[in-house]
């Protein structure tokens, strides 16, 4: 749990994982420096802080992530929330040895408790679908710890889109997410984090460009004419509707290469 001044929200995240009645739980602390009653908090709660001083997103997780015990590994920002029951579905999912990932979709949440958006509802997810958009809330996703190691973690050379890049990476070598039915977090839109699509459009804009233009590379050469061909029109959308004769070309382009 990455943790910076978030005294405001904190006790509702805790509050979100103390009900799950889950004997397994592990939860590592990794707080920036804060001037509010953050560490306090944690103390309340009888959770030690396992890493101190972390420079930003990347440095906390990297190194919560290299401190967790436990096989599965998961994110709880301090101002979001687990659902109830949440992780005795996550663990029964792992049940099959197949699974490395799951997700959910969930929810996120205006401050007057009002639906922002829905993230999440993709399934059978793709490195193709990847590259043009993140299409799994980090909130709600799970994965083996040894799977992390196997794709190398998160680097600090992108600080920010971090759970960006590890979807994308664990795509690349083949590992496919599967979707758990029921919801399993809220995220909450506080004015401290922000929606994907804000977040994407934000101090992390030219990160996130940086990864997609990586593993377009990856991508089969169908695939990258079917990402291409949605880019350009995308661009061309309002040339297109001036001429919809090709419009209906790259629309049948993108047929003949799926």
């Amino acid at each position: 749990m990455p943790v910076k001044n978030g005294a405001k929200y904190l006790r509702r995240a805790l509050d979100s994982l103390k009900i799950q009645n889950y004997p397994n739980l592990e939860i590592l602390a990794c707080v920036g420096p804060s001037i509010d009653n953050t560490k306090e908090i944690f103390k309340e709660y009888g959770i030690p802080i396992a890493y101190e001083d972390d420079n930003n997103a990347a440095d906390a997780l990297i190194n919560g992530y290299r401190l967790a015990t436990g096989e599965i590994l998961g994110l709880l920002p301090h101002d979001d929330e687990i659902l109830p029951g949440a992780l005795h579905k996550v663990n029964l999912a792992f049940q099959d040895h197949n699974i490395e990932w799951v997700y959910s979709a969930t929810n996120s949440i205006n401050t007057d408790g009002s639906i922002h958006s829905r993230l999440g509802n993709e399934t059978n997810v793709t490195l193709e679908m990847m590259v043009e958009r993140n299409l799994i809330p980090t909130i709600s996703s799970f994965f083996k710890k040894e799977t992390y190691l196997r794709v190398g973690g998160i680097r600090k050379a992108f600080p920010y889109p971090t759970d960006y890049e590890l979807w994308l990476k664990m795509l690349a070598v083949g590992t496919r997410p599967h979707k758990i039915k029921d919801d399993l977090a809220i995220f909450h839109v506080t004015g401290l984090n922000g929606s994907m699509d804000t977040i994407e459009t934000t101090i992390t804009a030219p990160e996130v460009k940086q990864l997609r233009d990586i593993y377009f590379k990856k991508l089969s050469l169908g695939a990258k004419i079917r990402v291409g061909a949605r880019r350009y029109r995308a661009r061309l959308k309002p040339l297109l509707k001036k001429y919809p004769i090709a419009d209906r070309f790259l629309r049948r382009l993108h047929k003949i290469v799926r």
